[in-house]
C-alpha cells in the first residue's frame, strides 16, 4: 500500500533526525490521502515534540481529543492563533477528500466548521484534488513503455502511406513519360 510505505519512510526519517523531510513527506501524504488520519497524527506529534503547539493543533484538529491534554492544549493554541475563525481553520486544514471516508468525529468537526463559516456569510473554500499528480521520472518511463506499441504502429502506418504515395508518384511519372 502506497500510503503505508510513505508513512514508514516518514517514521524512518524521523528516527534519522530528518524532521523537515519527514514533515514534507507527511504533508504530501495528507494531500494525496486526505481520509487517512495516521499521517495527520504523526505530523501533529512531530510538531508537538518540536514545541509548535499551534501547528500540532492544526493537524490534530480533526482528531477526537479522548482525554489527551496534549491534543486539547494544542487545539486551543491553534484556535487562538487563528482568532477562532472557522473559515481560517477550513483554509488551513485544506481537506480535499470526501467526508464520508473520514471517521465520524472528524466529519462532524468539518461540518461544524463549514456551518460556522456559512453562518458568518462565507462559502466553504474549495481545494482541487491531488489525484492529478505530475509524472515523476519513473512514471515517465512507464508512460514511454505504454506508448511504444502505438509509436511502432504509427511508424508502420507512415511507411505504408509513404510507399503508397511513392508508387502513385512513380506511376504518374511513368504515365507522363509514356504520354510524351
Amino acid at each position: 500500500m502506497h500510503f503505508q510505505n510513505q508513512l514508514d519512510k516518514a517514521k524512518e526519517e524521523l528516527k534519522a533526525g530528518l524532521k523537515q523531510k519527514a514533515a514534507n513527506r507527511l504533508k504530501n501524504v495528507i494531500n494525496v490521502f486526505p481520509d487517512e488520519m495516521g499521517a495527520r497524527h504523526l505530523l501533529a506529534e512531530l510538531y508537538y515534540d518540536a514545541g509548535f503547539l499551534d501547528m500540532a493543533g492544526r493537524y490534530w484538529y480533526l482528531s477526537e481529543p479522548v482525554n489527551d491534554d496534549r491534543i486539547i492544549q494544542s487545539i486551543e493554541a491553534y484556535n487562538k492563533t487563528i482568532n477562532y475563525s472557522p473559515l481560517q481553520a477550513l483554509k488551513d486544514i485544506k481537506y480535499r477528500g470526501d467526508k464520508s471516508g473520514l471517521p465520524e468525529y472528524a466529519a462532524m468537526r468539518l461540518q461544524q466548521l463549514e456551518n460556522s463559516a456559512a453562518a458568518m456569510g462565507h462559502n466553504r473554500p474549495t481545494f482541487t484534488s491531488k489525484k492529478h499528480i505530475k509524472p515523476t521520472r519513473k512514471m515517465k518511463n512507464k508512460l514511454h513503455i505504454k506508448l511504444q506499441p502505438y509509436i511502432f504502429k504509427l511508424i508502420v502506418v507512415f511507411l505504408f502511406i509513404s510507399l503508397v504515395v511513392g508508387v502513385i508518384t512513380i506511376c504518374i511519372l511513368l504515365f507522363n513519360l509514356i504520354k510524351r
